[in-house]
């Protein structure tokens, strides 16, 4: 069976690019995390499938190289110009693609994309009215132009970096006339090596002089004017990332990523259940009232992922309620798990 969906997989598989089709390209992270499984298990195809699509996506533009975490898609078949948009759903499940993929092969830009993507989720994505969770998107637009606040014309560059915009520019892959529309720049890194021994710097510097290089594109463009944030708490997306902070605190040996997943289940259990219900959205101290199996499922996971971090017997005692009200809730005998409670509608969907 799994040999066959490889070489299904492998019919639509990109060798140059990555990815699975063409454009417009999606990271598809429930695809990549069966490879990673098969991977394990020793399959070189897969493992040679997951390992082209992870480096050239941490290479593109659909990865963030100044602030970190992934934009929705791309619009393009090589991962240059993305949807600029960023979830919390997608950049909660590449974490754990990137964490496993980086124990499997070593390959210390996996490590990075991960750790990196989590500082983005803990810097950027957390509601004023609830520190402990995780909002859902950040839009594409800002000033109604789709990608403003993170394109950059060569001009810009040059100004802000000085002596450093010629090397930054190769690494990042700037040009003056811009390798995008309208004479701007999606930033890239592709020729990181080779920018590395134009520099003549061991990686530990130039590790440290890119960071410099980051540290000063971000502090101007936290300056302009910001996308807009959708700041509900959804209780199925804050369970996967609950899943990938406790997993990549345990699998990094981050303890303090390990303590961010507590904090969110402790929110989560203590703010979006109600009458023995988790819920599905809060904002702003208002719970809706819709109650998904999904909610139950992820945060679940999540929960049971806490437990393996922390050794807690509270995470895996509340991940057996969750359940239970799956179950109780959910479930017919017979018929499966249903996505909802019954409602008034004739027809109750199961996918």
């Amino acid at each position: 069976l799994h040999a066959a969906a490889v070489a299904t997989l492998a019919r639509s598989f990109d060798p140059a690019h990555g990815g699975f089709g063409g454009a417009p390209k999606f990271p598809q992270p429930a695809l990549l995390n069966y490879l990673l499984a098969l991977a394990w298990r020793g399959d070189g195809q897969a493992g040679a499938m997951l390992t082209a699509t992870l480096r050239n996506m941490a290479a593109g533009g659909i990865y963030d190289h100044v602030g970190g975490g992934f934009a929705r898609y791309s619009t393009d078949e090589r991962w240059h110009v993305p949807h600029f948009e960023k979830m919390l759903y997608d950049n909660a499940q590449l974490v754990r693609v990137y964490v496993g993929a980086w124990r499997l092969g070593g390959e210390e830009r996996f490590r990075f994309v991960a750790e990196d993507t989590l500082a983005y989720l803990q810097r950027e994505m957390h509601p004023a009215a609830a520190p402990a969770a995780f909002s859902s998107a950040q839009d594409a637009d800002s000033e109604g132009v789709e990608g403003r606040f993170y394109v950059w014309t060569a001009g810009e560059l040059r100004a802000l970096l000085g002596g450093d915009a010629p090397a930054a520019m190769r690494l990042y892959g700037a040009t003056e006339a811009g390798n995008w529309e309208h004479g701007v720049n999606v930033l890239e890194r592709r020729d990181a090596e080779a920018v590395r021994a134009e520099l003549g710097l061991e990686p530990e510097a130039f590790a440290a002089w890119e960071r410099s290089v980051r540290e000063r594109l971000y502090a101007v463009r936290a300056k302009r004017i910001w996308p807009i944030t959708d700041d509900k708490v959804l209780a199925d997306w804050n369970g996967m990332a609950l899943r990938a902070f406790a997993e990549a605190g345990r699998l990094l040996g981050r303890p303090d990523l390990v303590d961010a997943a507590r904090a969110l289940a402790q929110f989560v259990l203590g703010t979006m259940r109600s009458d023995g219900r988790l819920r599905h959205a809060w904002r702003d101290g208002v719970l809706r009232a819709e109650s998904y199996l999904a909610d139950h499922a992820q945060v679940g996971l999540g929960l049971l992922e806490l437990h393996a971090a922390t050794g807690e017997i509270e995470w895996l005692r509340q991940a057996c309620v969750l359940a239970e009200e799956m179950v109780a809730r959910f479930h017919a005998e017979g018929e499966g798990f249903y996505d909802a409670e019954a409602g008034t509608l004739p027809v109750r969907a199961r996918d």
